[in-house]
């Protein structure tokens, strides 16, 4: 039996290499970077699902968080590293599961990874345009990335759950609107109040919001993938949605989506889902057209 994904967003993830998985059909190992790995929990679940899945292929899982982020690193690396070798005590997770300074080039070589994930890892990443490079230097050609995240157009702010705050860069009017929202009792406040007092948790959060997030516009993805040379669309953002539901109403989940897409339906859904929380960004470093010498197709 599969084990069972703790959110529907490894779930979402995990289908989405189902689904493409096949374009490596050749590749002797498969290695597959979770970006901001944060806990190690989505590594050990694709440590676990993938050679089950596939007996007769070899899977690395590496993972990488970034120090500035959390401001106790090494605590979390111990912490993680603890964690998947109690989960896979024979894979060597030290060599696979690092941190890294966010300014840093990442520590691998060029061409080295067939798939990489973000999971609700983008919109705090405030340099994107070094992401997005390192995604296009070290995805093989013919590799993918997948990214659940919402972008600055979303109502819903995920970590306060509070429409619209994300958008309001005044300090003070963000810190009077998390206060007023609050004291209606909207928000993450109703779960912080034993720890926090409202003024408390006003301040911290409001900070929280400057410091920590960055949420990107959609205008900035399409730009960035285009200049460091990567395809971008949004196919599977409908089907997490879809997951989402299954759920809800206790249905069975879906391992592989549609390869084949509905342009019409996916430009539809992505065009309405954007507004309400998660998109899934999917880049490709594939290039059909031969750029070094585009003169020989016209003879």
């Amino acid at each position: 039996m599969d084990r069972k994904p703790e959110s529907i967003t490894h779930l979402h993830l995990l289908a989405i290499i189902l689904t493409e998985l096949g374009r490596f059909e050749g590749a002797p190992v498969i290695r597959i970077l979770d970006l901001g790995c944060g806990n190690g929990h989505l590594m050990a679940y694709l440590q676990d699902l993938l050679p089950a899945r596939f007996p007769g292929r070899t899977f690395e899982v590496w993972g990488h968080d970034v120090e500035e982020y959390e401001g106790h690193a090494r605590d979390m690396l111990d912490t993680t590293l603890a964690y998947l070798r109690g989960e896979h005590p024979g894979v060597p997770w030290e060599r696979f599961a690092r941190i890294i300074s966010a300014a840093d080039r990442w520590p691998y070589p060029d061409d080295f990874f067939h798939v990489i994930l973000t999971n609700q890892v983008m919109e705090h990443v405030e340099d994107p345009d070094l992401v997005f490079r390192e995604i296009s230097r070290v995805l093989c050609e013919g590799g993918f990335s997948a990214h659940l995240f919402p972008f600055s157009c979303a109502i819903q702010e995920g970590h306060l759950r509070l429409p619209w705050v994300h958008r309001i860069r005044n300090h003070e009017y963000r810190a009077a609107y998390i206060r007023f929202m609050s004291r209606l009792g909207f928000g993450l406040y109703r779960q912080r109040r034993s720890r926090y007092t409202l003024d408390a948790f006003t301040e911290t959060y409001s900070d929280f919001i400057r410091l920590c997030t960055h949420y990107m516009p959609k205008k900035m993805a399409f730009s960035l993938a285009d200049r460091h040379h990567l395809r971008i669309s949004f196919p599977y953002t409908q089907d997490y949605y879809t997951q989402k539901l299954r759920s809800l109403l206790g249905l069975a989940p879906r391992y592989r989506y549609r390869l084949e897409r509905r342009v019409f339906r996916d430009w539809l859904a992505f065009g309405t889902l954007k507004f309400v929380n998660c998109i899934t960004m999917f880049l490709e470093k594939r290039d059909a057209y031969s750029l070094p010498d585009p003169g020989k197709a016209g003879g």
